[in-house]
């Protein structure tokens, strides 16, 4: 089996190109299980397929972060933010607390640029919380603002009670 950032040939591929491929076949999936099932059943069932896909990205990182904290959180942040995929303002890290805000997300510009900003939302912004659950333990996340609900920025906290 590949790694879910490569393609067959083993030629490694952007978080961004990933997202991207992603996209395509979650929205077909979603299409027909809407039709089959109604709108609040394709949303459940949406929402645990993402829910899935952090949690498995989570422990594909597992080997490089057995023990993660809040700084090692950031640094896959970072990584996601790379070439210029987001624009990320670090406003607090602690032991306790980890706060940024984006200022650009590319992910948000592909989603809107293939006119599925909402999809994007529920594809990308809302695995973020499950995500960093899966690779923090104990971890709380407040994700209060997103550029593709239509603010300016978005803006996360995670907080991490003593363990």
């Amino acid at each position: 089996m590949t790694h879910p950032h490569t393609l067959v040939d083993e030629t490694p591929i952007s978080p961004l190109r990933q997202r991207a491929i992603e996209i395509e076949v979650a929205e077909a999936f979603r299409f027909v299980i809407t039709e089959r099932l109604g709108q609040s059943v394709a949303a459940e069932l949406f929402q645990e397929a993402v829910d899935r896909l952090a949690d498995s990205a989570a422990r594909g990182l597992r080997d490089r972060y057995p023990n993660p904290k809040l700084a090692e959180l950031w640094e896959v942040w970072s990584h996601l933010g790379g070439e210029g995929r987001l624009d990320l303002t670090l406003d607090e890290l602690t032991d306790e607390r980890l706060r940024f805000h984006v200022d650009h997300c590319a992910y948000a510009d592909m989603y809107r640029s293939r006119g599925q900003a909402e999809a994007g939302v529920a594809f990308s912004c809302r695995r973020d919380a499950p995500f960093a659950k899966a690779l923090v333990p104990g971890v709380t996340v407040e994700q209060s603002r997103t550029i593709l609900e239509g603010n300016h920025y978005c803006e996360f906290t995670y907080t991490l009670e003593d363990r």
